[in-house]
């Protein structure tokens, strides 16, 4: 709604801007950014828990793991390892990042 309100008049697209920044001063596009950039993350986290983080799901997962023979669990928690490792690094690069930016 906001948005097509900006789009049609001028004036409340500078009444938005005037706001903006005020709150966030000179860097208003990096701070909004950061805000805005919340709620996907929110979502997501969300649609994770509720539905790959509740207990039934982790105790199904169990109970099938351990119905595998010993050499199987082996290379599925060999794989597993390379995958953690993966999103550690990806997780220490992306928060690099946006302690930089």
């Amino acid at each position: 709604m906001v948005f097509i309100l900006v789009s049609i008049s001028p004036d409340i697209a500078d009444f938005f801007e005037d706001i903006i920044t005020d709150i966030f001063g000179r860097s208003a596009g990096r701070s909004l950014g950061k805000i805005l950039a919340i709620i996907p993350f929110g979502i997501i986290y969300g649609c994770i828990h509720f539905t790959y983080g509740r207990d039934s799901n982790y105790n199904a997962t169990i109970a099938e793991f351990d119905t595998f023979n010993d050499e199987k669990q082996k290379l599925i928690s060999k794989s597993s390892m390379k995958y953690f490792i993966a999103s550690i690094v990806l997780f220490a690069i992306s928060l690099s990042l946006f302690l930089i930016i």
